[in-house]
């Protein structure tokens, strides 16, 4: 099999995929656009000939989310071709820009795969009758990640682009009520403003409430982000929606607590004794029991990326 992955953005998972298939000897190239933008206002970019010599090279196509690439691919795709999508999370919510998912030509897509199950109805809103040929997983690379053992504190990790979708005023409330309970936070957050509006929001709201926001930029790679979480007790996510968040289970192989917001589909994917609802049941997780341990065999029993990147393959 020649295969042709495809994504608009350098993701951090793209090492993993090169991993997994050089070990399985599977003949494979992406096609990594960083021009994602140029794919949407004009289908014709995506046929510039260094492009369309790799669709032409390949046997199976999978496109890493469902996106304009799905889009044009489904419109082209030859009958010699093979076609997968891949669906994270944000293209459901979406009805124009980027993705469009009733554009995509699904009777032309062999292989469809969604990372969170939970969104299956509010898919089938946007695209009725249509049902994934599997619900995958994310991966991590274990060996990479490695597990620090720690003792319980008072750190708390936050590693998101600053955007609407996750949650920035619940995460500003969450770390008060920490404080107000005489917890002591340290709040550390990783990530890039690609909302104006919530990060001027921040930088008013944290000293009104007696609190720092502490932001130690972005770089994108794996040793940056490893480098911020060795001192970190846990990660928070106060996400409204995702799919199968990587920040979370990066953290977790490296032994940290999780303190996941209640999103739907939360409790397929993370330990329900980490999940919070109200505020309240955020300050009860956060006092109870810190076993780093637990967080690691957590990640080793569901995110090992060879085990979930086999199963995609293997359903191809």
């Amino acid at each position: 099999m020649k295969l042709l992955l495809v994504t608009p953005w350098q993701n951090s998972w793209i090492s993993y995929w090169n991993t997994f298939l050089d070990e399985q000897n599977i003949e494979h190239q992406w096609i990594v656009s960083e021009t994602y933008g140029k794919v949407g206002e004009n289908k014709e970019f995506m046929f510039l000939p260094e492009y369309q010599a790799k669709l032409d090279w390949a046997d199976y196509i999978i496109t890493m989310w469902a996106d304009k690439w799905a889009i044009h691919i489904s419109e082209w795709k030859p009958k010699n071709k093979k076609l997968a999508v891949i669906l994270r999370s944000y293209e459901i919510f979406e009805r124009s820009g980027w993705t469009d998912l009733p554009l995509i030509k699904w009777d032309k897509v062999d292989r469809f795969f969604m990372l969170n199950e939970s969104h299956l109805p509010v898919f089938n809103r946007r695209v009725p009758g249509i049902t994934p040929t599997m619900f995958i997983k994310n991966g991590v690379d274990l060996d990479e990640w490695k597990f620090i053992k720690r003792d319980k504190g008072n750190k708390i990790a936050f590693i998101c682009d600053i955007s609407q979708k996750k949650g920035i005023e619940l995460v500003v409330q969450a770390i008060s009520h920490l404080n107000n309970n005489k917890q002591d936070v340290q709040f550390e957050h990783i990530g890039r403003n690609i909302d104006m509006r919530r990060w001027y929001y921040l930088e008013h709201i944290m000293p009104a409430l007696n609190m720092k926001w502490i932001n130690c930029g972005w770089k994108n790679g794996h040793k940056f982000v490893q480098d911020f979480l060795k001192d970190k007790h846990y990660i928070i996510s106060t996400s409204i929606v995702e799919g199968n968040p990587m920040n979370v289970i990066e953290a977790m192989a490296m032994g940290i607590k999780p303190l996941v917001h209640f999103w739907p589909g939360a409790d397929k994917q993370f330990p329900i004794n980490c999940l919070w609802v109200n505020l309240d049941d955020l300050l009860g997780i956060y006092k109870d029991v810190y076993n780093p341990e637990e967080y690691r065999q957590w990640a080793e029993d569901k995110y090992d990326f060879r085990k979930n990147y086999k199963q995609v393959i293997d359903a191809l």
